[in-house]
């Protein structure tokens, strides 16, 4: 994907952990262990979590833990409630 333009890739693995990669390096984080009955809409918490800390000025590497804790908090069910209502993902 770098080599078509992309300035930053990641590539998440569930709950196994996470890559980011961009032209000058690379990042493998782990994930925090969480047993969560229903992971629907982690990625998106990833996502929506390491953009806001592109936007915010983080590095590839930072924003990706940002995503990664934001995911986290997520799937515990802080603020989840209010992202995902009852009945609907």
């Amino acid at each position: 994907l770098l080599e078509v333009g992309a300035g930053i890739v990641a590539l998440t693995r569930g709950s196994a952990d996470a890559t980011v990669v961009w032209p000058d390096g690379r990042r493998d984080l782990e994930a925090e262990p969480i047993r969560a009955p229903d992971p629907t809409g982690a990625g998106d918490a990833f996502m929506a979590g390491a953009l806001a800390g592109l936007r915010g000025g983080d590095g590839p590497a930072e924003a990706a833990e940002r995503g990664m804790g934001v995911a986290a908090r997520f799937l515990r069910g802080e603020g989840r409630e209010a992202a995902v209502p009852e009945g609907g993902s």
